[in-house]
């Protein structure tokens, strides 16, 4: 038996999260954004990553709640949020989570975010730092000298082979997500997400060294805590240990046996680092 979630319980956990948690939608710029939201106290905000959802933050709302008002929402282009074909880019999503923000009557929040949704909350305290209490990054993006053109190439999710390239590469025990009924599975649910356009604008955006977190990283002072995976192929550690050093007074932590998405696959060790992170910075009592 596997001891960890995989990747495609998340869907089906998305629509579980949906029995306990609140649903909403609200309108950004025109756009419907979907989310879900637990708990009271003050307020965390989860950004998920390129071509996730909602789904990927089942455990860590359930696991914040009792302390806070959590939010996760699908970015515009992503889950259950409109998909308008636009010139999508790191700096359209920061717009939209300011956007997000607003709609909610959200002044402040921590903002919690894994891979692009790193990326995103980094950009967000760039251009907001009032904005933002505490930065929770999972295995982020971000700089310029990632993706490779090959691992690009396989993040558009254009084929089957494309999931049994980055499945091994994203999870650190990844045996029975290879099997040919989940690659199957896998790869229905991507086509029924509809997120490819998306995907793609954002890939192109990033080969374009737009909004790289290289040119501002070190002028970001808010409290911050990196979370890696030390199992993460697809993006190397380095790249954490990069982070760590580049963002002023931020921790570090490591997660032993966990890939890309310890949200998913490591959620116990994951939302305990996360619950002390919070429990100490002293911008996340309730409001």
């Amino acid at each position: 038996m596997m001891r960890r979630i995989h990747w495609m319980a998340a869907a089906v956990l998305m629509c579980a999260s949906l029995r306990w948690a609140s649903a909403g939608e609200v309108q950004v710029f025109g756009v419907n954004l979907h989310y879900v939201e637990r708990g009271a106290g003050s307020t965390v905000i989860l950004i998920h990553g390129l071509g996730d959802n909602t789904g990927v933050w089942s455990a860590t709302l359930e696991s914040l709640s009792p302390a806070h008002r959590v939010i996760a929402f699908d970015l515009p282009g992503f889950g259950l949020s409109g998909k308008p074909l636009m010139a999508y880019r790191v700096q359209t999503l920061v717009d939209f989570t300011a956007g997000f923000m607003d709609a909610l009557h959200i002044e402040r929040a921590s903002l919690v975010g894994n891979s692009l949704g790193g990326w995103v909350a980094l950009g967000f305290a760039h251009h907001h730092p009032q904005r933002v209490d505490s930065l929770v990054l999972v295995d982020s993006v971000g700089y310029g000298s990632w993706p490779s053109p090959a691992v690009a190439n396989a993040l558009r999710l254009a084929s089957r082979a494309d999931f049994e390239k980055l499945i091994p590469l994203t999870f650190f025990d990844s045996r029975a997500l290879l099997l040919p009924a989940a690659v199957d599975e896998m790869f229905a649910q991507h086509v029924a997400a509809g997120d490819g356009y998306a995907i793609q604008q954002i890939l192109d955006s990033a080969a374009r060294q737009e909004d790289v977190v290289d040119r501002y990283v070190s002028t970001i002072a808010r409290p911050a805590l990196v979370i890696w995976g030390r199992g993460d192929r697809l993006v190397p550690l380095a790249l954490g240990q990069r982070l760590h050093r580049e963002l002023r007074g931020s921790q570090f932590e490591v997660i032993a046996q966990c890939g890309h998405m310890p949200q998913v696959e490591c959620p116990t060790a994951f939302n305990g680092l996360l619950q002390e992170f919070l429990r100490a910075e002293p911008g996340t009592h309730a409001r």
